[in-house]
Parts: C-alpha cells; sequence; structure tokens
C-alpha cells in the first residue's frame, strides 16, 4: 500500500540536535514545547547560502547528511535544509509533523513559483504552520492556521485563507505595517519532492542562493544579517551596518554566525 514514509534521527541524534539549539528543558508534545523550539533553533541555527555559493552540488537532503551540517559541523543552510531538519526534529520528539510547499510572498501580492519548504504541525485537533529557515522575517513561533492574530516573542502573526488550498501567513512589521510572508499548502509532500525541486533551482544560473552570501541569525534582542560584503546588526530599534573586505569574509562568519568554513577558493 501507499504511505508516507521520511528518514528519522536516532535518539542520541535528537538529544545532540536539541543540545544544538540550546533546549535543555524535559521536551512533552504540546504548543509551549513548540514554540520554544521554534524560537531557540532561529537564534541558533543560521539560514545560510554558503555551500551553493561554493558550488557545492548537489546539496544532499537526506537526515544524516543534513544532521551532519546542521548539528556535527555546527553549520546552517537554507529553507530545504533546516526545515527538512527540524520537521525531523519534531517527529524524533514525538510530534505529528511533515513538510509543506510554499510560495514566497513577502516581495509580491501575486502567486509565485514554489520555492520554499515550511512544516505543518497537527496538535490537539489545531494545524500549526512554522518556519526555521525563511531567510528574512519569519514568525519566531508555531503559527495557528487561524486569521485571529497570535503575539509571541514581541511579534504578531496569522494566517488567511486563499483560493484553490493555499494559505497565506502574514505579520506586523516593527512599525505596525501588515506584511506578507509565505504561501503554502496544507498537503503533505515527501523529502523526495524537495530534492527534485532543489535541484531544479541551483540549476538556475542566476537563482539568488547561488550569487553571492547570505546569512542571518535572530538574536534574543534583534538579528544579524550578511549580504554579500555588508554585515547589519539590529539590536532593539539601533541598526549598524558595516562594509567589509572579502578577505574578511571566513572570520565574519565565524564571529557572528558560528560558522567555520573549510579551506576554499574565494568566494
Amino acid at each position: 500500500m501507499f504511505e508516507f514514509t521520511f528518514d528519522s534521527f536516532s535518539d542520541e541524534q535528537r538529544d545532540a540536535y536539541l543540545a544544538r539549539i540550546g533546549f535543555r528543558e524535559e521536551t512533552s508534545v504540546c504548543k509551549q514545547t513548540l514554540d520554544r523550539l521554534v524560537y531557540l533553533h532561529q537564534c541558533s541555527v543560521p539560514f545560510e547560502d554558503l555551500d551553493p555559493v561554493l558550488g557545492v552540488d548537489p546539496l544532499p537532503l537526506d537526515a544524516q547528511s543534513l544532521f551532519d551540517k546542521i548539528v556535527t559541523r555546527r553549520r546552517g543552510g537554507f529553507c530545504f535544509e533546516l526545515n527538512g531538519a527540524f520537521m525531523l526534529l519534531l517527529r524524533a520528539i514525538g510530534f505529528d509533523a511533515y513538510s509543506c510547499v510554499c510560495r514566497v510572498a513577502a516581495f509580491s501580492d501575486q502567486f509565485g513559483a514554489l520555492s520554499h519548504r515550511g512544516t505543518i504541525i497537527r496538535l490537539n485537533g489545531k494545524k500549526y504552520f512554522c518556519d526555521v529557515g525563511f531567510g528574512g522575517p519569519m514568525a519566531p513561533f508555531a503559527v495557528e492556521i487561524s486569521s485571529e492574530r497570535q503575539t509571541l516573542n514581541g511579534e504578531t502573526s496569522w494566517i488567511e485563507e486563499l483560493e484553490e488550498g493555499w494559505y497565506l501567513q502574514r505579520r506586523l512589521d516593527r512599525e505596525g505595517k501588515e506584511k506578507n510572508c509565505v504561501i503554502f499548502s496544507l498537503q503533505p509532500f515527501l523529502p523526495m519532492d524537495f530534492d527534485i525541486l532543489c535541484r531544479f533551482l541551483m540549476g538556475i544560473e542566476n537563482f539568488t542562493f547561488r550569487m553571492i552570501p547570505i546569512a542571518n541569525l535572530r538574536t534574543p534582542d534583534g538579528a544579524i544579517q550578511l549580504e554579500g560584503d555588508q554585515l547589519t546588526i539590529r539590536k532593539g530599534d539601533a541598526v549598524t551596518k558595516k562594509i567589509f573586505p572579502k578577505e574578511e569574509l571566513d572570520a565574519v562568519l565565524k564571529e557572528y554566525f558560528g560558522i567555520i568554513l573549510p579551506p576554499h577558493a574565494p568566494v
């Protein structure tokens, strides 16, 4: 019979992953734990596109490769990697979680191509959308699939139903303006589906994540973002920007994102 099957993390890998993101409480399958996991992951594991920029192809998305990169080597990744690994972590804890396909809506009010991976959690008769790999403003908690506005960790987000089975995640920015985030489907997708999509996107010559180094990480009081040769640090309402020489990239990645790259040609 047809059935959805997933790779899995062992109990030892689950515990090592939790240590990687600084989760030290008792794990329980509840909304409070889920929200804490989302927030800690965003603060601990950077979004970054360094492998595509350095020419790593293909990008492995199986459980063991993701664990090695994110936990063992303490790297980050982008949505296909981060949300894929996070979904497997949730399942290893006991959550009913699966991956969904998304369309980025942050820069347009039209349906765009499928280019993002998110996570759906079924919990106590409700469904939640969470994202630890958007590479930009994302809710620091699991958002119930509801039009009711939800606020946690200082940010507000909600989800609106669109047409043909699609849903739009929205948020309030720091000025209180409504902003779009991503459009997603509730239909479960298998890891192999994202492998195919990732390979296709990596084959596009001007694909964003092949062009320049990008990294960002949530902090308890703001965020740190790298784009090309510019580093932006936000603490509360204060924003500091710094341009650095290309030869300092490795040092910047190590200091601000905890990323140590193997020897490589200049980016």
